[in-house]
């Protein structure tokens, strides 16, 4: 895979505009320092490591997400 020039990292797994929504989400100021050492140490995203960390979840409580169409 190609590196991605805007962000400097490998364009992978990525959710097209037209087959997602946006949730804003306020968080903890000094929850940005580690969200960010998360994101280098995966090398991911944030909305990827969110993405990851809500289907964790929600497979815990008992709850079945579809699975992500293929761009």
């Amino acid at each position: 895979m190609e590196p991605n020039p805007k962000k400097g990292t490998k364009k992978r797994g990525a959710v097209p505009n037209n087959r997602s929504t946006r949730i804003s989400i306020p968080i903890p100021k000094n929850w940005e320092k580690p969200i960010n050492a998360a994101v280098a140490m995966k090398d991911t995203d944030r909305s990827k490591l969110v993405r990851e960390a809500l289907r964790e979840k929600l497979e815990k409580m008992g709850m079945k997400l579809p699975k992500m169409e293929a761009a």
